[in-house]
């Protein structure tokens, strides 16, 4: 079993990233900046999801479920929520943040090959397939998605800087 205090400490480091991200997007927010908004929305998403998702194994084993049990039931709601955090995605960002088409070629990558292959992973570990391998396979979908939410937070800063500042 993935020790307690890994998955405490990947919810830390989500809630550092989304609170430092609002923070910084509060300061140093401009209107011109079409993409700021979709990032910011899919940062605290994806941050909210890695803490809820760190959590879960512990309440599983608050029930007193056998091991693989946990992990399996953990591993198909982490999949499930993936899988409709990808819908979410590709409907929102093209209704609610018109920005696809200025999206670089990593992030329609990541939208249209990473979300639905690690939302499939997860939810093979709830059938079983990885067996004592789904522990693993868990927390190395919680380390892709904290990796996304901190990949947006640097994309945030970066054009945060790429402004000139008000005079």
């Amino acid at each position: 079993m993935i020790d307690t205090e890994f998955l405490y400490a990947v919810a830390q480091v989500g809630v550092t990233y989304a609170g430092f991200s609002t923070l910084v997007t509060v300061v140093a927010y401009r209107r011109d900046n079409r993409t700021l908004p979709a990032r910011i929305y899919y940062m605290l998403l994806l941050s909210i999801i890695v803490v809820a998702f760190s959590l879960v194994p512990a309440v599983c084993q608050a029930y007193q479920l056998s091991e693989a049990v946990n992990w399996r039931i953990s591993s198909g709601l982490f999949g499930v929520a993936w899988g409709a955090y990808w819908i979410n995605a590709i409907v929102t960002l093209k209704k609610r943040f018109p920005v696809w088409d200025s999206l670089t070629l990593l992030n329609k990558a990541n939208t249209a090959v990473i979300h639905p292959a690690s939302a499939s992973v997860l939810l093979l570990g709830a059938s079983g397939l990885w067996g004592q391998l789904t522990a693993a396979v868990y927390a190395t979908g919680l380390l892709v998605m904290l990796f996304m939410s901190a990949y947006l937070f640097l994309q945030i800063i970066v054009d945060l800087l790429k402004r000139d500042p008000e005079s």
